[in-house]
């Protein structure tokens, strides 16, 4: 834990309610408790510095200043990573099919693309068309036309 903020006079307040901090050798009132910053919580007392305040973890987000709590990322299609202020919309190429565990949004895999954003599934290249990358790199997933054509006396009967 970072820097705790005690007081010798009984007079002061102890330390600034959850969701807050107030700076070492500052003295404690209402208007000298500062909120924890976007982003972050607290749902201790005592802290002395917005650093002591805890990032939202992986799968949660806070829009919000002074919260005690951060909130679940719920939507498919959108991740949040560590110290989210909003969910993040996957961007084309790209798809979250897990809601409150994603920090990242995935590449479509071998055969796939998303044309769309924030979506929580990738689209199948059609009968006949290929797209042989893995998953590397979320611009060869972006559009149908990264699915091929395929060759010679090759084909793909499979969407």
């Amino acid at each position: 834990m970072g820097s705790t903020v005690q007081h010798d006079d009984p007079t002061c307040l102890e330390s600034c309610t959850r969701g807050k901090y107030v700076q070492p050798g500052s003295i404690i009132g209402v208007d000298q408790c500062k909120d924890c910053s976007l982003g972050k919580y607290s749902n201790q007392t005592g802290l002395g510095s917005d650093n002591d305040c805890k990032a939202c973890p992986v799968g949660q987000h806070s829009n919000q200043t002074g919260v005690t709590h951060c909130q679940a990322c719920t939507v498919r299609g959108y991740a949040c990573p560590e110290q989210s202020i909003d969910p993040t919309a996957c961007v084309a190429g790209t798809y979250s099919d897990e809601p409150n565990v994603s920090s990242t949004c995935k590449v479509c895999t071998f055969g796939q693309y998303q044309d769309e954003k924030a979506q929580f599934k990738c689209k199948e290249c059609s009968v006949g068309k290929f797209l042989a990358d893995p998953g590397s790199f979320n611009l060869y997933h972006a559009s149908e036309f990264s699915c091929q054509t395929c060759l010679g006396s090759t084909y793909n009967n499979e969407t």
